[in-house]
């Protein structure tokens, strides 16, 4: 069984926070996630894991938490002051970023 936790009050992440409605209409997003939630995928909208419900927890209810991070979650300011990714300062950055996660969640977090 898979569970998706999202800090949003809608499901869509980056499709529906990110990109312009114009350019990827809201109804069929929603209808992709409802396909995709018709198969038996449990979602909770308006929880952030770790501070609304912690892994501890998770785990104690089976479920195996996944923690994904990517480079497009940068903070814009960062971003502005070093040029994004053109300055290896950003990339520094990101990588003891990476590397604190790693070290915080390393017991609590198998993937």
């Amino acid at each position: 069984k898979v569970t998706v936790y999202d800090m949003h009050k809608k499901l869509g992440g980056m499709m529906r926070y990110g990109i312009p409605s114009y350019r990827y209409p809201r109804e069929k997003l929603d209808g992709e996630i409802a396909s995709i939630l018709s198969l038996g995928i449990e979602a909770h909208t308006g929880v952030k894991v770790g501070v609304d419900i912690t892994f501890e927890e998770l785990k104690k209810n089976g479920i195996e938490p996944l923690v994904t991070i990517s480079h497009y979650e940068d903070p814009l300011a960062l971003g502005e002051k070093y040029n994004d990714w053109q300055d290896r300062k950003m990339i520094d950055l990101y990588v003891k970023y990476a590397t604190t996660l790693f070290k915080e969640y390393k017991d609590l977090v198998k993937y």
